[in-house]
């Protein structure tokens, strides 16, 4: 609670870092990544040049709004008994998950990683419910 500065609890086996991130090693295989990249440097190289990263800082200006995993953890469960009188992200139909996935992309301006990290699904999982709703 003092690490974090609130009173929301994250799933035990999450590891959060001293600013406030739920740490790679929580969501991540890094021996993987490790045996993928093989070195620091080609991982580096990777994630500035792919059109991916690129796209982002292009389109991300630098004042838009940045707000760690706690906080946009924090709001799910407001976000889930506010709109549809359930108390956690699990309790909710794919419809449902949608919608609070859309709400908290517009409200925290949330990239689709950050949102599988906060509600603990998959980035495959994330990526279909957003996609359904268009």
């Amino acid at each position: 609670m003092k690490l974090l500065h609130s009173k929301v609890t994250v799933p035990g086996h999450w590891l959060v870092g001293e600013d406030g991130y739920i740490l790679p090693s929580s969501y991540v295989d890094i021996a993987l990544v490790e045996k993928y990249f093989r070195t620091p440097k080609r991982m580096d190289y990777f994630l500035r040049n792919s059109s991916k990263a690129k796209r982002r800082m292009e389109s991300a200006p630098e004042s838009a709004p940045s707000f760690t995993d706690q906080v946009v953890l924090a709001a799910v469960p407001d976000l889930c008994r506010t709109l549809f009188h359930k108390y956690t992200f699990r309790e909710l139909t794919p419809a449902e998950r949608t919608e609070i996935l859309r709400q908290l992309r517009f409200r925290f301006s949330t990239d689709i990683h950050q949102l599988a990290r906060v509600t603990g699904l998959t980035y495959k999982e994330t990526a279909e419910l957003l996609d359904s709703h268009l």
